[in-house]
């Protein structure tokens, strides 16, 4: 064997080594830990969220809960005009149906190196093949009361969303409750939504606010241990790591259910992780919150982490 031959193998010999060795004494114990750590905040919780669970005082005595799937209008949320998103960083539009968002793209990322690759579509309009998007609404104790939901569609007071300039959209049911809600964009990625409700009907009604991110089929992970891809959020300052298959088993698993709904939170935020992107609800962290990850699909796999305010609030 040639000397050059020689050098190449005792290089490459001596590389496994050092490989060998980094995994068993520093990654290995590393991984035993964090997987210990992991486990006291799962059992953490679940103590947590056995004793103190936050009861909504309404007519009904039950807990705030996010309400059930439903029917989607597609159609609706298609053909209705849409408003422009034109910031720095995003660009793609919101419609006037449902006032989803579900049209998000990335200015500065595309989908792979080459040059004329499109930009990462982030979230998708309920249209495409596999939907993804953020959407807020009211619930309210009692019945005969109509409220915004999918196919309602909104006036908005400007057609194009950017920085410095938000967008306030209105809607009137006829039975003397008008919505509005306050759409507002940054240099960034954040969006910021106020929402409120005027009542003209001469009775007090008690109204709870939820938000939700629904995301139709199971994305392709990376299925690295260092990296997190999927269902996440941070619940009474303590971080929830979630995947898929925990939240396809509640739909049959009563107790898995459980295990993924976070009641009387004080603060904290929800959503989904990519592998380079996270999009997060981040509701108003002054009042208790019930957090909840859920599979909700009929037949086909359709994810949904979302909250809703464990107090409900009451509009004179």
């Amino acid at each position: 064997m040639n000397p050059e031959n020689r050098n190449l193998i005792l290089a490459i010999t001596l590389s496994m080594a050092v490989l060998f060795g980094w995994q068993v004494f520093f990654v290995g114990p590393e991984l035993e830990r964090e997987a210990a750590r992991q486990q006291v905040i799962a059992e953490q919780i679940a103590a947590a969220d056995a004793e103190s669970r936050s009861t909504l005082a309404d007519s009904a005595g039950g807990t705030a809960a996010m309400p059930a799937a439903g029917g989607d209008d597609a159609t609706t949320a298609v053909a209705a005009p849409r408003i422009t998103i034109d910031a720095p960083q995003i660009a793609g539009s919101i419609s006037l149906a449902g006032l989803r968002i579900d049209d998000v793209v990335l200015r500065d990322y595309q989908e792979t190196q080459a040059e004329d690759s499109p930009n990462i579509q982030l979230l998708q309009r309920t249209d495409a093949k596999l939907p993804f998007f953020a959407e807020f609404r009211w619930t309210l104790n009692g019945t005969g009361v109509a409220l915004p939901d999918a196919s309602t569609v909104w006036t908005a007071d400007r057609d194009v969303l950017s920085p410095g300039a938000p967008v306030t959209f209105t809607w009137d049911n006829g039975q003397g409750l008008l919505f509005s809600r306050q759409m507002a964009i940054d240099e960034n990625y954040l969006f910021t939504i106020i929402d409120a409700v005027r009542n003209d009907t001469g009775a007090t009604l008690a109204f709870n606010h939820y938000g939700r991110v629904r995301r139709h089929g199971t994305p392709t992970t990376s299925g690295i241990w260092i990296l997190h891809e999927g269902p996440i959020g941070v619940f009474d300052e303590i971080v929830s790591y979630q995947n898929y298959d925990d939240l396809a088993d509640t739909r049959t698993d009563k107790r898995k259910a459980e295990d993924l709904t976070f009641d009387g939170s004080q603060g904290g935020w929800i959503g989904f992780s990519d592998k380079y992107w996270l999009t997060a609800l981040i509701p108003d962290q002054q009042s208790p919150l019930n957090f909840k990850f859920s599979e909700v699909g009929a037949q086909d796999a359709l994810y949904q982490a979302g909250y809703i305010n464990a107090q409900a609030q009451s509009v004179a």
